[in-house]
């Protein structure tokens, strides 16, 4: 598995029941397929499941409560699920990913933070039409995923504001800052919540403002810039502005 922590959780997991059990496969399609079709595992067929879901349970818990998860944890808390349910086939409701159209009647922009052992990388666009618009990658220090994009949001918004934008509408896909930005949600980490209110500040200063979630599927562009970040000295911006077929690169101070 190329995901370490998961493949410590898989590893903690055999420990505790005692098996040594492989998932192995070049896809999680195909790992699934070899498990499921090896009889040693019948009793345990739901267990990746379980493991997996602890995982992205201990990623929730890492990114929304800046909360560190150990893979030993997870895999106590995934083996006692296991052997809290049934082992029998559940229906699985799937989730309905919309897409969000994005309103083009006003500049509009996208952010995304990135955090890799500890170093995090801001990424922003920032739109005045569909042939006008800003590509931003920031370097942004150390700190969690919550603290680079909350840190993103806000350099995109000093950026809109240096650039005379009245009207702006805003699209991320952390459901955190999101609702943190609209006042539905309270923040409840103290660094990060006096980088909220310089946030709340800067959007008081322009006209109209709206921020909506997407999914990460529409972000995709802002992913890429969070990951230019990370290569980037803290405080330092890379900036591209495209008009038309011209592409300027563009000089920014520092933020610190």
């Amino acid at each position: 598995m190329q995901c370490r922590f998961i493949a410590a959780v898989w590893e903690e997991c055999s420990k505790l029941i005692g098996t040594q059990c492989r998932w192995d496969g070049s896809s999680l399609e195909q790992a699934w397929k070899t498990w499921v079709s090896n009889p040693v595992y019948k009793e345990s067929i739901s267990l990746p499941l379980i493991a997996i879901w602890g995982t992205w349970l201990a990623r929730n818990s890492s990114i929304f409560k800046d909360k560190e998860v150990s893979p030993e944890l997870t895999a106590v808390k995934s083996i006692n699920i296991f052997a809290a349910f049934p082992h029998k086939s559940r229906s699985v409701k799937t989730r309905n990913l919309s897409i969000v159209e994005i309103e083009k009647s006003k500049p509009w922009g996208f952010f995304d933070g990135a955090s890799q052992n500890n170093l995090c990388g801001g990424g922003a666009l920032l739109y005045l039409s569909d042939d006008h618009f800003f590509k931003i990658a920031i370097g942004l220090g150390e700190g969690t995923n919550n603290y680079a994009e909350i840190l993103s949001l806000k350099m995109l918004l000093v950026f809109a504001i240096e650039h005379n934008v009245k009207e702006l509408s805003i699209y991320g896909d952390s459901m955190n800052i999101i609702n943190w930005t609209n006042g539905t949600q309270r923040c409840v980490n103290l660094k990060l919540e006096n980088l909220l209110e310089e946030v709340l500040m800067l959007k008081s200063s322009f006209e109209t403002f709206s921020c909506h979630h997407i999914y990460r599927s529409q972000n995709q562009e802002a992913d890429k810039e969070s990951k230019e970040g990370l290569l980037l000295g803290a405080g330092k911006w890379k900036i591209t502005e495209f008009q038309g077929d011209q592409t300027t690169n563009i000089n920014h101070a520092p933020f610190y």
